[in-house]
């Protein structure tokens, strides 16, 4: 039986957090628009992010004459490439009941214990660099030198005014050690939502590209395993290793039992599961898709960041999958190293280049970088510890897929247009909607389409 240890021990400075309150879903799309039959008129300021509107433009012949000819209905197109909703996976929840019964957890302390995990998790930021704290250091100091007149405070003691509101005003990051309790704590928290993320970008990438079939995963920080779940569900007959990396044995023991169902005599769902605690030295083994899934947050500083997304642009053959939470600090350490990347590639790897398969496109700086809307996306998911009123909960995350490609390289005849993507949901009036969206250019652009003008 598994003790569980006093709650202070457990997640500190939880009362920090909130859980986030999450608006409906967001259809994330590719548009159906020409992109060069846009007509930029005018510039105008949205939530303090400057857009460019649109008019003029038309859907592309090919898709409007198979919506007239009823191949598909306007809102399954082809160019839309998420999912709304993920039910967590059916083997994934009856393994887990089966080793929360076998361990003999708690089951009412060990849900409130998971929804203070959840609200920490939500809050989680990177920690901050010593390059950071010195400039924030420097701009304290010179507000207290203008708050107060000469001669007020000694030195020693503006210096201990300026270390207080400095500790006050900095995100207290620590490690998260992941023992046996707090990796069922886990389960509870983040199977689904992780879950429900992963297939949603691993689906997106099977429609884009049919024909790939990746034989090799490599998962960074792989916890209990929710990125080999949610990529059988996707590519199951292809699959034919998984290789996990966490520096905590007791979760790798834990997602090990849930591939078995469970129950250690069982045979694991993939015979080529394979589970180390650190990173390989080698780089001649290679796969065809790397992910780190909610992982670059818990790395404990920048250099170690770089350092480490660079190991792991060595390692994959095809695809880099990097995801983080939906908020302010999770998409700025997914552009942090979507940026290091596309600039780092060729030194990495000379005969190589990086481009941004997903969600961008394009290889331009974020347009939403200059404020502090965070470019995130949504998808639904099976609540598993505060119920909801439709049996739905949301959750918002940021990504980017990398795609390492050489200069002429075409793969699995994938289509080269770069389409302008959906980045909000789509605003609907009595004679119009309104699309805003990323654009090719790297801007953000408004589309108003009216029936009137474009057609049903």
């Amino acid at each position: 039986m598994i003790r569980r240890p006093p709650r202070s021990t457990l997640f500190p400075y939880t009362t920090l957090f909130r859980s986030p309150r999450s608006k409906a879903a967001t259809h994330v799309v590719f548009t159906l628009f020409s992109e060069d039959l846009w007509d930029e008129t005018m510039i105008v300021r949205r939530l303090s992010t400057q857009l460019v509107r649109v008019r003029g433009v038309r859907v592309l012949e090919d898709v409007d004459r198979e919506l007239k000819e009823k191949i598909y209905k306007p809102k399954k197109h082809p160019g839309r490439t998420s999912s709304d909703f993920v039910p967590l996976a059916d083997g994934l929840a009856s393994a887990s009941r089966v080793i929360f019964d076998a361990r003999g957890v708690d089951g009412v302390a060990a849900r409130k214990d998971a929804v203070h995990l959840c609200r920490y998790l939500a809050g989680r930021m990177a920690p901050a660099d010593d390059e950071h704290l010195r400039r924030k250091a420097v701009e304290l100091e010179r507000q207290l030198s203008a708050a107060q007149k000469s001669g007020d405070c000694d030195e020693k003691q503006k210096k201990q005014m300026i270390l207080k509101k400095l500790r006050s005003r900095t995100y207290h990051w620590e490690p998260i050690e992941y023992d046996a309790y707090r990796g069922m704590l886990y389960v509870l928290a983040r199977a689904a939502p992780d879950f429900a993320v992963l297939t949603n970008i691993f689906t997106e990438v099977k429609r884009r590209l049919p024909a790939f079939a990746p034989k090799a995963i490599m998962d960074f920080g792989s916890g209990i395993g929710t990125v080999l779940w949610s990529a059988r569900g996707v590519w199951e007959s292809d699959l034919r290793e998984y290789f996990a990396v966490d520096t905590s044995a007791d979760m790798n023991d834990l997602a090990r039992l849930l591939a078995r169902n469970g129950r250690e005599e069982n045979a694991p769902f993939l015979p080529g599961i394979f589970f180390r605690q650190f990173l390989p030295a080698t780089h001649t083994l290679r796969y065809d898709v790397v992910v780190s899934a909610f992982s670059l947050m818990e790395l404990p500083n920048q250099a170690n960041r770089l350092l480490t997304l660079d190991n792991l642009w060595k390692k994959t053959d095809r695809f880099l999958v990097l995801v983080e939470n939906g908020t302010n600090a999770g998409y700025r350490l997914i552009m942090e190293a979507r940026t290091h990347l596309l600039r780092k590639a060729p030194v990495l790897d000379p005969q190589q280049t990086a481009i941004v398969f997903s969600p961008c496109p394009h290889e331009a700086t974020c347009p939403r970088l200059r404020d502090k809307t965070p470019c995130n996306f949504a998808v639904g998911y099976t609540p598993t510890l505060e119920p909801t009123s439709n049996g739905r909960g949301i959750v918002k995350f940021s990504y980017v897929v990398l795609e390492k490609r050489t200069a002429s390289d075409k793969k699995d005849g994938e289509d080269d247009r770069r389409w302008p993507r959906i980045v909000s949901p789509v605003l609907n009036r009595p004679r119009h909607v309104v699309c805003r969206t990323c654009d090719s250019d790297g801007r953000l652009k408004e589309v108003v389409v009216t029936a009137a003008k474009h057609g049903k």
